[in-house]
């Protein structure tokens, strides 16, 4: 009897066109047949529109070389020092020159589009700042070497 019901209430009624447990709960009661072949398309495109739909997603923000931005500083009492994006060393990451001597690597979300005037001394030869650790130091040194090997 209970088989005979499940495919009772799964079945569409020839008058509304759906089953009644459509009518009733909103959705089909799953039977073994699902369990074998499960409906993944309806799945996918149901997601798809879910992604499509969402608001508030917005696209990854891009800053480019020489832009003034404000960079959030961990080790002041500022918590954000105005900058010039230097160099992007990532899909995600920035070198910024918050100083004649300090440069500082950020993440995008450490960093703000700013039109805050910053004093641009253009000192490329200013030493990383201690936090991009010893291979960058070491590539730092020489990017300066073969800078001056070129001059001369």
């Amino acid at each position: 009897m209970a088989k005979f019901l499940l495919a009772y209430r799964n079945t569409p009624h020839s008058t509304t066109g759906e089953s009644p447990s459509v009518l009733f709960l909103g959705r089909p009661l799953r039977t073994r047949l699902d369990l074998v072949k499960p409906d993944l398309q309806m799945k996918v495109m149901n997601r798809q529109i879910d992604q499509a739909g969402r608001k508030g997603h917005s696209p990854t923000r891009q800053l480019s070389i020489g832009q003034t931005v404000m960079a959030r500083n961990y080790s002041g009492k500022d918590k954000w020092l105005p900058g010039i994006v230097r160099a992007q060393t990532g899909p995600l990451s920035y070198e910024i020159k918050v100083g004649p001597n300090r440069i500082w690597r950020r993440q995008i979300d450490q960093l703000r589009a700013s039109s805050v005037k910053v004093n641009d001394q253009s000192d490329d030869t200013a030493e990383p700042h201690p936090e991009l650790g010893e291979t960058d130091r070491i590539l730092h040194q020489q990017k300066k070497l073969s800078h001056s090997r070129i001059s001369n």
